[in-house]
């Protein structure tokens, strides 16, 4: 899953991506940085940087964007 920030720190936003976009219902305490990609799609692009999360508990019935269980 994967989305921007909305004016919100780092971990605010997959937490309310994952409530979003799959209905999951994740704390911030259990959210864990795991990775960073720093990219450039292509030349001339500015300079990107992607920021994997871990999710260590989840609550809720994985939907899709449609709204229906997946």
């Amino acid at each position: 899953m994967a989305g921007h920030c909305e004016q919100e720190n780092a971990i605010a936003c997959p937490t309310r991506e994952a409530k979003e976009k799959a209905g999951l219902g994740i704390e911030r305490q259990d959210v864990e940085l795991v990775h960073v990609v720093h990219h450039i799609d292509r030349v001339g692009d500015r300079p990107r940087m992607g920021l994997f999360f871990r999710a260590r508990f989840q609550s809720g019935e994985v939907r899709s964007k449609t709204g229906r269980p997946a």
